[in-house]
């Protein structure tokens, strides 16, 4: 049964991951799936669970009430999706917390996007727009990504403990 849920948290980790270059509004589903097996290896608990199921939630409606051309930009989440991620290992190999580095590399990213051609139709930097949009395409990679890390985390946990 471990070495299912093992299998199970870890596809549905890369699944996620995956999905951030594909669809945000999706994307931390998997990454819920995959905390909540392997929080079934380690230790069952029901706070955090919710708070990061409330977080998944969030991403979901967000994705839904965001304008059509807005939610079909994949180039601009691809930006803050490896942000968000080079944030996280840095962040981890620095031994900082995670989350503020993977927020200032999604930040940074889409900074990044930004100076593109593709991104010169986006607001400038210190405009509400660009905050706005920010937080539409740059949240989603930071709650998938804190969760993906977690589920690792209790992953590493349990052979830690076996």
């Amino acid at each position: 049964m471990d070495w299912f849920l093992i299998i199970s948290a870890s596809l549905c980790g890369i699944a996620s991951v995956v999905a951030l270059f594909m669809s945000l509004r999706w994307c931390a589903v998997p990454a819920f799936v995959s905390m909540l097996l392997a929080s079934l290896l380690w230790t069952l608990d029901i706070p955090m669970l919710l708070f990061w199921g409330a977080a998944t939630a969030m991403i979901w409606a967000i994705g839904a009430m965001l304008p059509p051309a807005v939610a079909s930009d994949r180039r601009s989440g691809a930006y803050a999706s490896v942000g968000t991620i080079t944030g996280a290992l840095l962040g981890h190999l620095a031994s900082v917390s995670s989350i503020p580095a993977m927020m200032l590399g999604a930040f940074l990213g889409f900074l990044a996007y930004s100076r593109t051609p593709g991104g010169k139709s986006l607001p400038p930097f210190p405009a509400k727009g660009f905050w706005q949009y920010l937080c539409a395409k740059g949240l989603p990679p930071v709650v998938t990504i804190a969760m993906t890390a977690n589920a690792i985390y209790m992953i590493i946990l349990y052979f830690r403990t076996v």
